[in-house]
């Protein structure tokens, strides 16, 4: 018994209907805005394929025929000839696997991994605006709002990112398997996934958080797929644009839980700062290493442009970034714990970050990349480890390991503090 694959009815077939010439020629107002989801993904494909010459059946010589395994004389119309049988194949059940792979194509397309550490960055900023004595962790908000809404909205600008340089990411060799440049996705449907998630994430970020949070998502959607993308191939300015954008999300957090307040908060406004430095050595680093690649696309990054230059921004961003951490556990936003993690990941990359303003190759490039990698792992764990401590320590104080150390070396223990703890403890 033959079994073939049930084929369903996909979003790529609507747009093709949507787009067919016959709509366009009797229509021809809509023809500009057709064009982008006509788009389809040949252009790293041969334009055409040179057809395979045949020779007529009438005009073959008797060798011919009887090679071919016909019959008939020369004369004899090819309706005359008999092909011989051939054997029906068979057909095993292979299973419908599109729907993985259309989840995978849209997981490329979000940068799934950086959409991550997006959200975490914008929860961080929410946990450290969050006073637990004076705001009550909103689960809703906290979870549907900011965490969903900023995910939708980075997948939107990755995805609209991705769109605009296809032809210049084909030519990069880091970036020749995602799936716009392997065509296992169409530029429209790539465009109508990356407009959905925008106006879904934003929404969210409107309906469970506040309007300034949703205009920063939707904000950040245009600065890093308008401005950005368009300016790499421009200026080396570009990477100051990029680092911006990485620096919003902990505006984001504080804004979902203050208001308009949260855009000058100063336990926020740390955070982002560290983001916004940490950018120029972890890119010029990358940056240099894949000089080739840049160049090939016509980017314009600093290391090529101006290598004195970006040696400075590297060195200069890792010395800013010590003020960024000291000043964040001075006004209390973090505690003991992130001071020590802090302390030690500066350290490192200051120490990486100095040989390759000295000597900008190819070895202190790839030492400082690695350790810039490092160092953003070894913020965001202990910024979510002292978030999380600080919460145990007010909800839980009388078992809180520094309670109990600053019991056991005779240190006084703010009683009104301690009071509003334990009436903290009993309503929870």
């Amino acid at each position: 018994m033959l079994q073939t694959p049930i084929n369903f009815f996909h979003f790529s077939d609507l747009l093709e209907m949507l787009t067919h010439r016959l709509l366009t020629t009797k229509l021809p107002f809509l023809k500009p805005s057709f064009r982008l989801l006509s788009a389809t993904h040949h252009f790293n494909q041969q334009l055409a394929k040179k057809p395979l010459q045949k020779a007529p059946l009438a005009t073959a010589t008797q060798q011919e025929r009887g090679e071919l395994g016909l019959t008939g004389g020369p004369n004899k119309s090819p309706e005359s000839f008999q092909a011989p049988e051939i054997e029906k194949p068979e057909f095993n059940d292979v299973g419908v696997t599109r729907a993985k792979e259309h989840l995978n194509n849209y997981m490329a397309l979000a940068k799934n991994r950086l959409s991550y550490f997006v959200v975490f960055t914008a929860n961080a900023g929410y946990c450290i605006a969050t006073d637990p004595a004076v705001t009550n962790f909103d689960y809703t908000q906290f979870w549907l709002g900011l965490t969903l809404g900023t995910y939708l909205c980075s997948a939107s600008a990755n995805s609209f990112n991705q769109i605009f340089e296809v032809p210049y990411d084909s030519q990069m060799t880091r970036t020749q398997t995602r799936p716009l440049v392997k065509g296992a996705i169409s530029p429209g449907h790539a465009t109508a996934f990356a407009g959905l998630a925008g106006i879904t994430g934003s929404a969210l970020l409107y309906s469970f958080c506040n309007l300034p949070t949703a205009l920063l998502g939707a904000g950040n959607i245009l600065l890093y797929a308008g401005a950005y993308t368009s300016m790499k191939r421009r200026t080396p300015m570009n990477t100051k644009v990029g680092a911006i954008v990485g620096a919003i999300p902990p505006l984001m957090g504080a804004t979902s839980t203050l208001g308009w307040a949260g855009l000058v908060h100063p336990g926020a406004l740390s955070l982002s700062a560290i983001l916004f430095f940490w950018q120029f050595p972890h890119f010029y680093a990358l940056a240099h290493n894949r000089r080739h690649d840049y160049l090939r696309a016509g980017y314009k990054m600093l290391p090529q442009i101006n290598p004195k230059s970006a040696q400075r921004w590297s060195f200069g961003s890792a010395l800013a970034l010590w003020p960024m951490c000291l000043g964040s556990y001075h006004m209390e936003y973090t505690g003991h714990v992130f001071l020590v993690a802090s302390t030690i990941a500066n350290v490192l990359l200051t120490g990486a970050s100095y040989p390759f303003y000295k000597n900008m190759k190819n070895k202190e490039a790839t030492r400082l990349f690695r350790i810039s990698l490092v160092y953003i792992l070894m913020i965001s764990a202990f910024i979510g480890i002292d978030v999380a401590y600080k919460r145990y320590e007010y909800y839980s104080r009388d078992s809180c390991p520094s309670t109990m150390i600053k019991g056991y070396l005779g240190m006084e223990i703010d009683e009104e503090e301690n009071s509003v703890n334990n009436k903290g403890n009993e309503e929870s």
